[in-house]
C-alpha cells in the first residue's frame, strides 16, 4: 500500500524464499520519496524475521503506524492530526501513480498508512475477546482539503540526491517537445503542456528500449514500439524523481525535461514478448552475454572436496559458443589475458556421481558403471546476483560405462538445458558513470548544456554537479571520450555551426572538454537555447514537432 511493491521479488520461488529468510527489505522511503523514516521503522519491526521482534498485536501495530503518520503529516504537509484517524472517505483512498509524482503524493502515503491502520483495527475487531474496545476514533471525522493534483508552473519538483537504485532499474533523464501549433490542439495550450509530459515519459522509455534495440532496428520497427510500449510508457516509470514545469521554448515549442527512475528489466521483458507475439526479430544493441562455467563434480559416499570436470566445462563451453556468445573466465579464475573481467552470467552445476558395480554369476567378470545420484544446476546474474534459473531434478535413466563418458554427457545435459533466448531475455546492458568537465564555459550556459545532454540518445542521464561547468553522465559500456566525442560534442558543433567544443584529456572516469572563447558570443548563445536539443536531429522522420524539423533543416 505504501510503495506498490512487494518487500522481496525474483524470478523464482527459491530466490525469494533465500531473500524472505536472509535478507531485509528495501526501506518504503526508498521506494516512494514522499513517505516519512518514520515509517521505515514501523514497517521494519512488521517485516522482522523472528517473530518476537515484530508486533505483538493489532492494536501495537495501529498505535505505531498512527504515531509514524502524525510525524509524517506535520513534517511534509502541515494539516492536523484528524487526518491519520482510521475512518477515510472513499476519495481518499484512490492512489496517485507512482509514474507522476504531484505534491498529493505525500496526502496518498498517509492516507494508505491510515488504510494499513484500518487493516490493524479490523484485526482487533475480529479478536474481540482480547481487547475491550476497539482503537477506531470516536465521531465525525473531517477530511482535509484536497492537495494539488500538479506543482506550480514555475517549480521543479527535484530531489537533492536519487535513492538507491535497485538491481533492474536506471535512472534516466530525456527532454519532451511538442509542437503547440499542432493542429490536434486546437489552439489550447494546455494540451501541448499536457502532450510534452506524456513525450518526456516516451523519451525515458525509448532511451532504455536503445540500451537492447540497434537503433536501425528500432527506427524500422517504431510503429509497432511506439503501439506496443511507448504508448504505455507508464508503466515502465518506477519514480519520478525531477520533473520540469512544462513551458514555451524560444523556438515556440513546448518542452519538459524529466529524470526518473525506468524499470529495465520490464522493458526488456516487453521486448521479448512483442518479439514472441508479433514475430519480430529485433537487431541487439552492440555487445553479448558474457557466460562464465564451473561445474563441480563430488562422490556421494565421502566427505572429499568438489573438483572442478575441465572435461564437462569444455563441453558446455562449446554449446554456449555455438550460440555466438563469449565465454569468460570464472570467478576465481585467472583469464588468459591476465586481465579479470566479470562475466554477465554464471553457470554453475554441481552434480554427483557413484559407481556401480555387479558381478556377472556367468563368466565372473565386473561391470562397473557411473551413475548420477544428484544434480544442482544454477544460472547467476552477475550483476545483481539474483539466480535467474535452478534446477535439482535429476535426469532420470542415466548411467555410462566409464567415468570419462559421463563427464561429457553431463556437460551435454547442462549445454541443452539453456538456449541461445534463455540469456537474451535475461541480458542486461551494461553501463558506465562518466564526469563531463567542460572548461570555459560561462556560468549562465551551464543549463542550457544540460538540457542539450539530456535530449541526446546516447546519454542515458546528464546532472548538473555544484561545480561550475562539470556533468555526472550515465552513458553505455564502452569507450568513453569515443561516445563524447561522437554522441556529444559532435552533434552540438553541427548545432552552432562551428567548432566550440573540443576533446581537451581523460583521466580515469573524468572527460574534459574545451569550449572556445570565441564561441561565448549572444549569437551562439541564442542558437544553443534556440531549437531542439543537438540529439533530436538524428531521431527518425516523423518523430520531430514541425518547428523541430524546420530548425534541423536551418542548422544543416
Amino acid at each position: 500500500l505504501l510503495t506498490g511493491e512487494k518487500p522481496f521479488t525474483g524470478e523464482s520461488t527459491t530466490t525469494i524464499m533465500y531473500k524472505v529468510l536472509r535478507e531485509e527489505p528495501v526501506p518504503p522511503s526508498e521506494l516512494n520519496l514522499s513517505l516519512a523514516p518514520a515509517l521505515d521503522s514501523v514497517m521494519k519491526k512488521a517485516l522482522a524475521k523472528a517473530p518476537d521482534q515484530r508486533f505483538q498485536s493489532g492494536h501495537e501495530f495501529a498505535e505505531a503506524l498512527k504515531a509514524a503518520v502524525v510525524a509524517s503529516t506535520v513534517s511534509q504537509v502541515a494539516v492536523a492530526p484528524a487526518i491519520v484517524a482510521p475512518i477515510i472517505p472513499p476519495a481518499a483512498a484512490t492512489p496517485v501513480p507512482l509514474t507522476s509524482r504531484p505534491r498529493s503524493a505525500g496526502l496518498w502515503a498517509v492516507g494508505a498508512a491510515a488504510i494499513v491502520a484500518l487493516m490493524a483495527g479490523g484485526y482487533i475487531l475480529l479478536s474481540s475477546s482480547r481487547t475491550a474496545s476497539p482503537p477506531v476514533a470516536q465521531g465525525p471525522v473531517t477530511p482535509a482539503a484536497p492537495a494539488a493534483t500538479s506543482a506550480p508552473a514555475a517549480a521543479v519538483v527535484a530531489t537533492p540526491m536519487a535513492p538507491p537504485v535497485e538491481a533492474g532499474t536506471m535512472v534516466i533523464s530525456a527532454v519532451g517537445l511538442v509542437d503547440p501549433q499542432d493542429a490536434r490542439f486546437k489552439g489550447d495550450l494546455a494540451a501541448a503542456q499536457a502532450e510534452a509530459r506524456n513525450d518526456v515519459k516516451r523519451q525515458l522509455v525509448e532511451k532504455a528500449v536503445a540500451l537492447y534495440v540497434d537503433q536501425g532496428s528500432l527506427d524500422s520497427n517504431r510503429p509497432l514500439i511506439e503501439q506496443k510500449l511507448l504508448s504505455n510508457s507508464g508503466a515502465f516509470i518506477r519514480t519520478v524523481l525531477q520533473e520540469g514545469a512544462a513551458s514555451d521554448g524560444k523556438a515556440g515549442l513546448v518542452e519538459m525535461q524529466a529524470r526518473a527512475v525506468v524499470n529495465l528489466r520490464e522493458v526488456q521483458k516487453s521486448l521479448n514478448q512483442l518479439s514472441r507475439e508479433e514475430r519480430v526479430e529485433f537487431i541487439r544493441n552492440k555487445g553479448d552475454p558474457r557466460i562464465s562455467i564451473r561445474i563441480a563434480i563430488a562422490n556421494p559416499e565421502g566427505n572429499l572436496a568438489r573438483d572442478r570436470s575441465q572435461l564437462a566445462e569444455n563441453v558446455v563451453k562449446e554449446r554456449i559458443k555455438s550460440f555466438g556468445f563469449r565465454v569468460w573466465a570464472a570467478e576465481g579464475d585467472t583469464p588468459a589475458s591476465g586481465k579479470a573481467q566479470a562475466a554477465d552470467f554464471a553457470i554453475r552445476g554441481e552434480v554427483k556421481v557413484k559407481q556401480l558395480s555387479m558381478k556377472l554369476a556367468a563368466s565372473g567378470l565386473t561391470i562397473t558403471k557411473t551413475a548420477l545420484t544428484s544434480w544442482t544446476l544454477k544460472a547467476i546474474d552477475v550483476a545483481t546476483g539474483e539466480e535467474v534459473y535452478l534446477s535439482t531434478r535429476l535426469p532420470s535413466g542415466q548411467s555410462w560405462a566409464s567415468e570419462d563418458q559421463a563427464l561429457a554427457d553431463i556437460g551435454k545435459l547442462v549445454g541443452d538445458e539453456f538456449s541461445r533466448n534463455f540469456f537474451l531475455q535475461h541480458f542486461n546492458f551494461r553501463t558506465q558513470k562518466t564526469s563531463l568537465i567542460v572548461t570555459g564555459l560561462p556560468v549562465a550556459d551551464s543549463p542550457l548544456v544540460l538540457r542539450e545532454l539530456r535530449g541526446m540518445r546516447a546519454v542515458l542521464d546528464a546532472q548538473a554537479m555544484p561545480e561550475a561547468g562539470r556533468f555526472e553522465l550515465q552513458l553505455p559500456e564502452g569507450s568513453a571520450p569515443d561516445l563524447v566525442q561522437e554522441a556529444v560534442l559532435r552533434p552540438l558543433n553541427l548545432k552552432l555551426g562551428q567548432a566550440c567544443f573540443a576533446l581537451a584529456g581523460t583521466s580515469g572516469s573524468d572527460v574534459t572538454v574545451s569550449f572556445a572563447a570565441a564561441c561565448a558570443t549572444p549569437q551562439l548563445r541564442t542558437k544553443l537555447e534556440s531549437g531542439p536539443p543537438a540529439g533530436w536531429p538524428s531521431a527518425p522522420a516523423g518523430k520531430i514537432p514541425v518547428k523541430s524539423a524546420a530548425a534541423s533543416r536551418t542548422t544543416a
